[in-house]
């Protein structure tokens, strides 16, 4: 798993994934207003999106078929 990790999770996309589930754990759902909104579906989509790029590269043993 540690491997796994290492090869297809950058640092920037383990920061992205850290910070935003700990902005949306911390969030103020009292006042939950559009700002919050957008944010939680962004980043929903940002997570989809992430989600096929590993699995792609996963596919593609890393990029190494040729």
């Amino acid at each position: 798993m540690v491997e796994f990790i290492k090869k297809y999770v950058s640092l920037t996309d383990a920061l992205i994934l850290t910070f935003g589930f700990y902005w949306i754990v911390n969030m103020d759902y009292e006042n939950f207003g559009t700002p919050e909104k957008a944010y939680i579906v962004i980043f929903l989509v940002w997570v989809v999106m992430f989600c096929v790029k590993v699995y792609i590269m996963y596919k593609n043993n890393g990029g190494k078929n040729g």
